[in-house]
């Protein structure tokens, strides 16, 4: 396989402090553009917490009058996977006050005594948009699955992403409204539809993944985004099928012992290529994302950018 453990020690190397500083920058700018549009912070000290034992993943809650709001970091920031070239912040806002709910036959709100709400996710997102479009000028509503936020001098660029939490209460028996398996709603105004993501899920699977895999999980996940970008200005260009949430999801469900077995990340590299190798076709049943829940390979555009991906991959390094 082309090239040394030199270079792919390169490519695992995190952004730089300068870069990191800029994303943090990017999400306090969105907290306080909230802040000033009348959103309080509940923790009084105005400090982050964080999403499990993640130091990247930041999250606070805001309130107005009976609405309330968490806003996490999601994507590769939030999960220290991030690369340079592609160092924007993914910030999800959440409304709380409101959600929605999935039941098993038979039960329904009664049971927990909601009762059905006036304001949803659709005005949620126009609110949030009317406050980033005053406080923040180089705000940009692309009508798509996020609030565009362009970079300045010292921010990186950010996608807004308003979600109204949902609530799965179908493993619980109790009705205790407690009980719940937590996920995050958007919609995709481009194509008229909803997405359910499980961004926290997401945070605390990668950090489990990475402790199993002696730190090295996330490591091989940056050299593969690496290698995505390099690829391309090789002459092997990928396009948005190939996302980075696919090659990382990819790289999560490759088993752990592929990454104990050395210490070498170009010999780590060499054993995730060839599992994927072996289980080209068998992965589009048996993947599921770096969340470890949703099944992966549900659209054709993933499949095709799976197969682009291994394919090139393979001629660019000639496994």
């Amino acid at each position: 396989m082309k090239f040394n453990e030199e270079f792919y020690e390169k490519l695992a190397t995190p952004v730089s402090q300068s870069e990191d500083e800029k994303c943090r920058k990017a999400i306090d700018d969105v907290v306080d553009a909230l802040k000033r549009g009348g959103w309080s912070r509940i923790n009084k000290k105005d400090k982050y917490d964080f999403i499990g034992e993640s130091n990247t993943a930041y999250k606070t809650t805001l309130n107005l009058d009976d609405k309330k709001v968490r806003i996490i970091i999601q994507g590769s920031y939030a999960n220290s996977t991030n690369v340079r070239r592609e160092s924007d912040v993914d910030v999800a806002v959440i409304l709380l006050s409101t959600f929605r709910t999935k039941y098993r036959d038979g039960i329904s709100d009664e049971n927990y005594g909601f009762y059905t709400a006036t304001y949803g996710l659709d005005q949620f997102r126009e609110d949030i948009f009317n406050i980033l479009n005053i406080q923040l000028p180089k705000t940009i509503d692309k009508k798509c699955k996020s609030i565009k936020i362009e970079e300045s001098n010292n921010t990186v660029p950010t996608d807004v992403v308003p979600a109204i939490q949902k609530r799965d209460y179908t493993r619980d028996y109790k009705s205790d409204e407690t009980n719940y398996i937590g996920s995050i709603v958007i919609k995709d105004l481009r194509n008229d539809y909803e997405i359910t993501n499980y961004p926290e899920q997401h945070i605390i699977e990668g950090v489990k993944k990475n402790s199993k895999t002696h730190k090295r999980y996330k490591k091989i996940v940056r050299i593969f985004k690496q290698l995505k970008i390099k690829a391309a200005d090789f002459g092997y260009p990928l396009g948005e099928n190939t996302s980075s949430f696919l090659i990382e999801s990819m790289v999560f469900n490759v088993p752990d012992v592929n990454f104990k077995n050395t210490n070498s990340l170009k010999s780590i590299v060499e054993n995730v290529i060839k599992y994927w190798n072996n289980n080209i076709t068998a992965m589009e049943k048996e993947f599921v994302e770096a969340n470890n829940i949703k099944k992966l390979f549900q659209s054709d555009s993933r499949i095709n950018g799976k197969n682009r991906f291994i394919s090139a991959i393979n001629s660019w390094l000639e496994v």
